[in-house]
């Protein structure tokens, strides 16, 4: 016959075991909360993954250019003497050479894109200062820039019929008829933001100065644009002349 002996438990041993069991429920309290809380970090983890999955990854940033040079680089004593005896065929003439000059394009004879985008901006200020100076607001390169805002045009944005309506209005074009270079009028009296002409010509192609004309004015006013704004503001000091 098996016997079973039983023992009394104590008072002492029965508060033992309450004590045991309370602690062992704050301890799965403790693992559910932290489960829980490891929950909601991997479900934020996952929602933050496919926002960054389908949010397209920002460009990088472009490269500084080279500083700007504090100074004009070119010389402009030849073209300030020649707009001061409003020589202006002469002095238009100046200002093509100057511009080739410094984009290093004295043998092509014309400006690609990337060379009129590096174009140093204390020489672009420099030349139109002179021309709106010496033809007291008639010429320069910022006046032209107003022209086109005043037809229509917007900045870096070319459309070809605001072009011919620029061109008719500052004496490019007359009877829908393009005018060559030796057809400019190299007078006081020619239309406002006639000069200069910003005539480049390619040896290779000497029937293509229509497109150059265009690209380069297209791409000529942007940058002045950025230039005139750091400092020097033209349209205003063209409008202080004629008052």
């Amino acid at each position: 016959m098996l016997h079973c002996e039983v023992r009394n438990v104590g008072p002492s041993q029965t508060q033992e075991v309450g004590n045991y069991w309370q602690h062992m429920q704050t301890r799965l309290d403790v693992l559910g909360s932290r489960q829980k809380e490891t929950y909601q970090n991997l479900h934020q983890m996952r929602q933050d993954w496919f926002k960054k999955k389908d949010k397209p990854e920002p460009p990088e940033p472009p490269e500084p250019g080279p500083p700007e040079p504090p100074e004009p680089l070119a010389n402009y004593t030849h073209l300030s003497d020649l707009l001061a005896a409003e020589k202006w065929k002469e002095a238009d003439i100046e200002t093509t050479r100057v511009l080739l000059e410094l984009a290093d394009r004295q043998t092509n004879g014309w400006l690609r894109v990337k060379d009129i985008d590096v174009l140093p901006c204390p020489d672009l200020k420099q030349i139109d200062k002179l021309w709106i100076e010496y033809s007291k607001g008639q010429f320069g390169l910022s006046l032209q820039q107003q022209i086109w805002s005043q037809v229509g045009g917007q900045l870096g944005k070319f459309d070809n019929n605001i072009f011919y309506k620029f061109c008719d209005r500052v004496g490019w074009r007359k009877n829908n008829e393009w005018l060559k270079n030796e057809e400019l009028e190299f007078t006081s009296d020619a239309p406002e933001g006639h000069l200069p002409s910003l005539f480049f010509t390619n040896p290779n192609n000497p029937g293509g100065w229509f497109g150059l004309r265009k690209d380069s004015f297209n791409h000529l006013l942007p940058r002045l644009s950025a230039c005139l704004s750091s400092s020097f503001n033209g349209n205003t000091y063209a409008q202080r002349l004629k008052n």
